[in-house]
């Protein structure tokens, strides 16, 4: 059996099965799993990250990507999703 990299060899049929704590020990000795670390970490990213309203103007003269008039169009639509660029966090 393997499992986040440590190994334990399937057990003979004339061998006891490991104790629970001998498998609580090997559990605690695997440590978290990276991919729980990974999470945990955009997790407190995202909660500690610092949100505030937006400044649409701003955003849209930022733009460098765009010409006069697509910055014009995206400017009157950002507004009617004004609720969105709040700051605040949403589902």
């Amino acid at each position: 059996m393997s499992w986040n990299g440590n190994v334990v060899p399937m057990r003979s049929l004339k061998k006891e099965s490991p104790t629970r704590k001998e498998l609580r020990a090997l559990l605690t000795e695997s440590g978290e799993p990276e991919s729980t670390k990974a999470a945990t970490k955009r997790v407190v990213k995202i909660l500690d990250a610092s949100y505030k309203k937006a400044d649409l103007e701003e955003i849209v003269q930022g733009a460098n990507q765009l010409n006069q008039i697509e910055k014009k169009q995206l400017y009157e639509l950002l507004p009617k999703y004004e609720d969105l660029f709040d700051g605040t966090l949403g589902c």
